[in-house]
């Protein structure tokens, strides 16, 4: 573990379960926490402008020509307290994928294209939303969270307004200041790759040198207990799901009591296949999860039936 003079945090470790491969992670920014207020759904389109927006200087399309042939590439996405970008690459084209990833900080592409194709796909989600299972679930855990803003669906005409600037001017910030942490695991000559790692993330402009995140956003509200909801959906496919839920402990808070309901999840799913699937034969496929955050101040334990 280092700490670079621009406060880039640096893990790095040499394992030897993959011949020939390095896996990368860089973590900054707060992800889907800091989501501004009122911007329901803006984390899947910023995320779609920063995969399919490429680079300031080469759009997608043309940086998988100039690839072609390379071990490289990454994908951004958003963790519930974290920004992310993750690759693979091998230890001949390290050096290619950390010039990748540092671009991707310092100058993604922000491209109107990536909001075009955006808008094409968004009747057939809204589409699925309406007519399948997964709209009513989505609809589940937004009430499970208090219908806090960023759990909520939204409406499709909110996600066809957004534009460049809105997913911008959120995730912009975080990639120029924030803290940043670059975690690099693998076939990994360390000696090697540490000159690759100072001319590309060694040379960003000075970071953050803490994680600093306004603790009231990790409060959600949890619905009143005992309480009983049903979210419907229209289908000619006659499909529905029983489940019920418990609020858990965060992640954060204790690791211990974590494995402990990991645990009891792992029974209860058991259980569940035994009595429900088994003996009953009333579905196929019954289930239990433990869902503890890593970000706000409570998880949800399921148990679901779908039948």
């Amino acid at each position: 573990q280092l700490v670079l003079s621009n406060n880039v945090r640096l893990n790095l470790k040499t394992t030897e379960f993959q011949k020939n491969r390095i896996s990368l992670m860089a973590r900054f920014g707060g992800g889907t926490l800091t989501q501004p207020a009122g911007k329901t759904g803006l984390d899947g389109f910023a995320s779609m402008v920063m995969n399919l927006g490429g680079l300031g200087q080469h759009s997608a399309d043309e940086l998988e020509h100039i690839l072609a042939g390379r071990n490289v590439g990454s994908g951004f996405g958003i963790g519930e307290d974290t920004f992310y970008l993750a690759g693979s690459t091998t230890p001949d084209d390290l050096e290619l994928q950390l010039q990748i990833m540092a671009a991707s900080i310092t100058d993604p592409g922000y491209r109107d294209e990536a909001v075009r194709q955006y808008q094409q796909m968004l009747p057939q989600v809204f589409t699925q939303l309406r007519h399948t299972i997964n709209g009513a679930m989505g609809r589940m855990q937004a009430w499970l969270h208090g219908g806090d803003h960023r759990f909520a669906i939204p409406e499709e005409e909110t996600l066809a307004a957004y534009q460049i600037e809105d997913a911008k001017s959120w995730i912009a910030p975080a990639l120029a200041r924030d803290y940043l942490e670059i975690s690099i695991i693998g076939d990994l000559d360390m000696d090697a790759a540490l000159p690759l790692i100072l001319k590309t993330f060694g040379a960003l402009p000075k970071r953050d040198d803490k994680k600093s995140i306004d603790p009231a956003l990790r409060k959600l509200s949890y619905p009143e207990t005992p309480a009983e909801r049903s979210f419907t959906y229209e289908s000619k496919i006659p499909k529905a799901a029983a489940a019920i839920a418990w609020k858990i402990p965060a992640l954060r808070e204790n690791i211990q009591e974590t494995r402990r309901l990991n645990i009891l999840a792992q029974i209860l799913d058991d259980r569940m296949r035994k009595k429900i699937r088994e003996e009953l034969g009333a579905s196929y496929s019954p289930q239990a999860g433990a869902n503890p955050s890593d970000a706000f101040d409570f998880g949800i334990l399921t148990a679901l039936s779908l039948g």
